[in-house]
């Protein structure tokens, strides 16, 4: 796999998705992920959900059609429980329905809390109506997993997590959080609730579309993904419960790449892994041969194909500079061509 995720707004060319798929094509891409789902605000032609404001006719369907013409795979990314994109008019209202995380100090979110059963089932909802609406060769699952160890504290998740240990938490967070008499067990419940729903989603798409291919971008360490965001990637790795793992490995260097690349190929087993390259992430400008150096450093580690973030100006003028497309130039360079 060659891809590259595009958010809305990053994209060259103004959104006109045959003009990036031919540049990308032409570089050796083929695969796109392009951000159609943002939380509850869909980039696609959705039913009772909102939809963003700028769209323009329906851009997921007008990736597909751009995309498959060239043979090229897409991959829908969608951003899970995440609120960045919603109206603040209608955010009051939406909350009341669908609750959102606490921070251990009492503090609002806005992230939805993935232990709540209307919050779960909004996003099976979407996820099972777009898999069977499209023609996706994949869906490309993101945030799946809490923000960090300070959440979430909710009102919900203590009585849902009472209902589980069948005995009431007196002192509330305080013996869940770090330091407390319950914080294993409540890492641990945390862990199963995301690991569930991971399940669901599985089986809701393989119902509504079987050959669909269910990716996760993870964070690379898995004692952070495990402990403080309750992302256990190796377990759904081991229980065969997705089919493409896609590690967010955003580092300026190539070696540090290629070493967790390789231990994730290694925990992943028979789970293929694309390394996520994080060109223009937060802070990173990558340039061309640092890019070329990412790609080979991921393929020599075990990686079956890597995911470049993100699709914007500067990566499509860094493709002009790369003859040949992203993975020749790489299999060159480690040729000593």
């Amino acid at each position: 796999m060659e891809g590259v995720w595009e958010a809305s707004g990053s994209s060259p060319y103004g959104g006109s998705w045959e003009a990036a798929c031919a540049v990308l094509q032409a570089a050796g891409f083929d695969a796109v992920f392009p951000c159609v789902q943002y939380g509850p605000v869909a980039r696609w032609d959705a039913s009772g959900i909102p939809v963003s404001p700028d769209m323009g006719g329906d851009p997921l369907q007008a990736c597909l059609d751009a995309a498959h013409s060239r043979d090229m795979a897409v991959h829908a990314w969608v951003v899970l429980w995440k609120l960045s994109w919603l109206d603040p008019a209608a955010s009051d209202s939406f909350r009341a329905i669908h609750p959102t995380q606490v921070g251990v100090d009492g503090s609002p979110s806005d992230w939805l809390c993935p232990t709540d059963p209307a919050n779960r089932a909004l996003e099976i909802r979407i996820l099972r109506e777009m898999a069977e609406r499209y023609p996706l060769d994949g869906l490309n699952l993101d945030f799946v997993r809490f923000p960090d160890g300070d959440h979430c504290y909710c009102q919900g998740c203590r009585t849902r997590f009472e209902q589980h240990r069948g005995a009431v938490v007196e002192d509330w967070p305080r013996e869940v959080y770090f330091g407390g008499s319950l914080h294993d067990e409540y890492w641990e419940w945390r862990r199963s609730a995301i690991t569930s729903f991971v399940s669901q989603v599985s089986e809701v798409l393989s119902e509504a579309s079987p050959d669909l291919v269910l990716s996760v971008d993870v964070i690379p360490d898995t004692s952070e993904a495990r402990g403080n965001c309750g992302q256990d990637w190796p377990a759904w790795c081991r229980d065969g419960t997705v089919d493409l793992l896609v590690p967010m490995n955003y580092t300026g260097s190539a070696d540090s790449l290629a070493a967790w690349t390789r231990l994730q190929a290694g925990i992943a087993g028979e789970v293929p892994v694309a390394a996520g390259i994080g060109a223009f992430s937060t802070g990173a400008e990558m340039t061309a041969p640092q890019l070329v150096e990412q790609v080979g450093a991921a393929m020599d580690a075990g990686a079956v194909g890597w995911v470049v973030f993100q699709y914007c100006d500067r990566l499509a003028s860094i493709l002009g500079e790369i003859s040949g497309g992203l993975g020749w130039a790489a299999d060159r360079r480690r040729a000593g061509g």
